[in-house]
């Protein structure tokens, strides 16, 4: 009789076994998880961490014989598959998110509170903000023993609601309604940039704006960190430049110090980037830059912030992503996945990518991720195109505008042994792009045929300079595009300079046909 209560007992357990076994029974009872970020594979972690820590109210089953994965499925309607289930919770994330928006949506009007045209004014460079200097002497409205024109002061409000709310709620994007700035409107290229040319606050660590403001903060420059290539007036707004043709070129190291900050974000609605794109704008345009910076104005014939499309052409800009702290709470009911935003802390960092704080490097990933097209990387690549690659796109400006280049011919250099070097004798790294990397030496027909390749370049480009090196570090044919002086004696390697033009860095002159013109 014994013997038959034991086998009995043994024969249910192994009928419930095989109950959990064959029909999988949910090992948690009632699912509402927490979620760090929104996604599918973010949600198999959360509801991993549920099984293996039973709640004793919840869980059936203690030692949980299935996958997160399966867990999932039996919570949804019978049929769902793995790939159903990542499209349900991309769908309740979106929805998420787009209900969070909707109840904490700060109106792009919200974030000044001047109005549309000042927010106008101010992305073009115009405007109080980017035309007033601090000063001593009076300015209305006059406060006896107080300077005028304090920036920290007259744009409190960034530093105010930076502190409230930029990290924490979504701002509306202005390029669309009912702000509608142009500037931002359509931006084909999910990206934005501003170039800055001048500072007006001091003692901030970055830019020359120096006190007293009224003899060193005049015409105070930001720190460079891009080479102006050349502004296309044809793609700028014409209601920010005010002209609807027309380009100017600068050469190179001679167009002033400019400082250039973008961001970019992919086509998926729901990444961060994406969604708090107008947060970032804030940012970089009014929170990082100006009040805390004090960096404003426009290059001419350019909107000072736009999208890329718009923008003066550079050769880099820094770059700032969105990395978003954000609590989800999923719910299921047998009929679908719920899932709630309960927090959300932004953050603004520097963008990661092969060459981190660089929007064409952090652009190229986007593209390597699939975020942009290969088209829209191309269209991008023609306004920030790359370190030393001003002479191409000043050349392209030039040959469609129905310009072209006088080659250069042999008699046009003159023969210098050594690195081709600036005035100072610093190496002219900016501006030199590489040919071939074969050697091109010692002998005089290998020397011939890397001279030959500086002058065909010169028939589409500004060409300074042509450099033939022969060991093996650095072996190859260059060409220079910034102006240099001369050659600096070491071996293996022969610089060629063109007569017409060079620039003096240590005392800063231009010279022509190797005489001063007093420029």
């Amino acid at each position: 009789m014994e013997i038959s209560k034991v086998l009995l007992g043994a024969i249910l357990v192994l009928k419930c076994f095989s109950s959990i076994k064959g029909q999988k029974a949910k090992c948690i009872s009632k699912v509402e998880v927490s979620v760090s970020g929104c996604s599918y594979e973010k949600l198999l972690v959360s509801i991993q961490q549920k099984i293996d820590n039973p709640d004793e109210l919840y869980s059936k089953v203690e030692n949980c014989p299935h996958s997160a994965a399966d867990e999932i499925l039996l919570h949804l309607p019978a049929g769902s598959t793995e790939e159903s289930v990542k499209t349900i919770i991309y769908n309740a994330c979106k929805a998420a998110q787009m209900d969070y928006t909707k109840k904490n949506n700060i109106p792009w009007a919200n974030v000044t509170k001047k109005g549309a045209k000042f927010d106008k004014e101010y992305y073009d460079g115009n405007g109080d903000w980017n035309e007033e200097h601090q000063s001593n002497h009076p300015h209305d409205p006059i406060i006896p023993g107080e300077p005028s024109n304090v920036l920290n002061r007259d744009a409190e409000i960034v530093d105010d609601i930076f502190e409230t709310s930029a990290q924490r709620y979504p701002f509306a994007w202005p390029g669309e309604s009912p702000t509608s700035i142009s500037n931002f409107a359509n931006c084909e290229l999910q990206s934005v940039m501003c170039c800055w040319v001048s500072d007006r606050q001091a003692n901030d660590n970055n830019g020359d704006c120096a006190t007293p403001y009224d003899e060193n903060c005049i015409d105070a420059n930001p720190a460079d960190n891009t080479d102006l290539c050349a502004v296309d007036m044809s793609r700028s707004l014409n209601d920010s430049s005010h002209v609807s043709d027309g380009f100017a070129i600068f050469p190179v190291n001679q167009e002033g110090p400019v400082h250039c900050h973008g961001f970019a974000w992919g086509e998926d609605v729901t990444e961060a980037n994406y969604r708090y794109r107008a947060n970032n704008l804030f940012f970089v345009s009014m929170s990082d830059h100006l009040h805390d910076r004090g960096y404003v104005r426009n290059v001419q014939g350019a909107p000072m912030c736009s999208c890329v499309e718009n923008m003066p052409i550079v050769t880099r800009a820094d770059c700032t992503e969105i990395n978003a702290k954000e609590f989800y709470k999923f719910t299921f009911n047998n009929l679908a996945a719920v899932a709630t935003l309960d927090y959300v802390d932004i953050a603004f960092n520097a963008c990661q990518a092969s060459v981190d704080n660089n929007l064409e490097r952090f652009y190229q990933r986007l593209l390597e991720e699939g975020r942009v097209s290969k088209e829209q990387y191309d269209k991008f690549k023609q306004t920030v195109v790359g370190m030393s690659r001003c002479p191409f796109a000043v050349s392209e400006i030039l040959l469609n505008n129905g310009y072209t280049y006088d080659p250069l011919v042999s008699e046009d250099f003159r023969e210098e042994k050594g690195f081709c070097v600036r005035g100072d004798g610093i190496d002219q790294n900016a501006g030199v792009i590489k040919l071939d990397q074969v050697d091109y030496g010692p002998s005089i027909d290998k020397l011939k045929e890397c001279l030959d390749m500086c002058i065909a370049f010169s028939e589409k480009a500004y060409v300074t300079g042509c450099e033939s090196v022969w060991d093996q570090a650095n072996r190859g044919c260059y060409v220079h595009t910034s102006s240099v002086a001369k050659g600096n004696n070491v071996d293996m390697h022969q610089c060629w300079i063109v007569k017409k033009e060079y620039y003096d860095y240590e005392n800063e002159n231009v010279y022509v046909n190797n005489a001063y013109d007093g420029n």
